[in-house]
Order: C-alpha cells, then structure tokens, then sequence
C-alpha cells in the first residue's frame, strides 16, 4: 500500500519545501505539474490498459492497476527534467553545486526507474514509456505554461506572503492526504472482496 502512497507523499514534502523558501513560484508550478504528469499517465493506462508483468516468484502480489506507461517513472522523470531545466536555466548557482545537484537528480532519477523493472511491478518498456511521458510533460510545462503565466500572474508576488506559502503547501498537503486516503479505502474495498 505505501508504494502507492511514495509518489504524492514526495511531491507534497518537495513542494512544502521549496514554497517556503525563496524558490516558491517555481515550487508551485513544479507540484502542480508533477501532479499533471502523473494524472496523465493514469489517463494513458485506462487508454493503452496494458497489464503489469506476472509474478515469477510466488511472493509479488501484482498491483491492481494497468502498467503502461510506469506512473512511478513519469513522476520521477517529471521531477528530473523539471530539475535539470531549472538548474541549467533559472539557478544562479555555482558549477560545482549545479553538477552536484545534476549527479543528484540523475542519480535518484536511475534509482526509482530501475527499481520499476527491479520489483517486478514493470516491465522496461513501460518504465521509458513512463520516462518519456513525464519528460515531455516537464518540457511542455517548463517551457509552455511557466513562461505563458508567468507575467500575467505575478508569481514573484508570493515572496512577500510567507502566510500565502504556508497556505498553498497545507492545500497541496490537504488535497494529497486526500486523494492517498481514498487509494487506500479503494484498496480495502479490492482486498474484502477476495
């Protein structure tokens, strides 16, 4: 059950993070884009509704939903790619932390993939079909939806607000709660009726 829970549980930890720092617009605008990406590729497995692969141990219970494409990968491949541009573009950081964050993002990036395939819940082609999702959605986001909103709203507003920081992260906390809640009444209800 907690696997289900990782995903929404690390964005939520990330967003409350960044949104109190100086960083809060782009925090904002990278929690709400994780949470698209990995909403489209719930879209996409009631589409494709490829199955995960079978157990070969005895011991994995499969997970109840579709595997393709990897929702775990297009999360974390969200996150990398949303990562890697700020870093390289909007970060005036040095080059020793830029590469050390990189190596970092990277790092955890090939962790998680690779634990898809690892357990057995994916197969590799849907852990890079998840990748390739989550990081054509951080390309459209970074660089279609940021840039559009960024002059209308004035995101650098938030800077001033610490109250409207703590604010927006009890939201995304509230509605992440929320919605791991009811994955795990849904789960409850599955396991009654075995």
């Amino acid at each position: 059950m907690i696997a289900h829970a990782t995903g929404p549980i690390f964005i939520v930890a990330t967003a409350i993070l960044l949104i109190s720092s100086d960083y809060a617009p782009h925090a904002l605008h990278f929690s709400v884009g994780a949470i698209v990406s990995t909403l489209t590729a719930k879209l996409l497995k009631r589409f494709l509704k490829q199955p995960r692969p079978s157990s070969t141990d005895g011991h994995h219970d499969p997970l109840r939903d579709y595997g393709m494409p990897s929702s775990h990968s297009t999360a974390i491949a969200f996150m990398a790619s949303y990562a890697i541009l700020w870093t390289l573009y909007d970060a005036r950081m040095s080059v020793g932390v830029t590469l050390a964050l990189l190596s970092f993002v990277l790092g955890g990036f090939g962790l998680v993939a690779g634990s898809r395939v690892g357990l057995g819940h994916h197969t590799l082609e849907q852990v890079v079909v998840g990748s390739v999702v989550g990081a054509t959605v951080a390309l459209v986001w970074y660089y279609g939806v940021f840039w559009a909103v960024k002059d209308a709203w004035e995101l650098n507003s938030m800077r001033e607000s610490k109250l409207l920081r703590h604010c927006v992260s009890l939201g995304i906390g509230a509605a992440v709660f929320g919605v791991v809640a009811r994955k795990e009444r849904g789960f409850r209800r599955i396991k009654k009726r075995e």
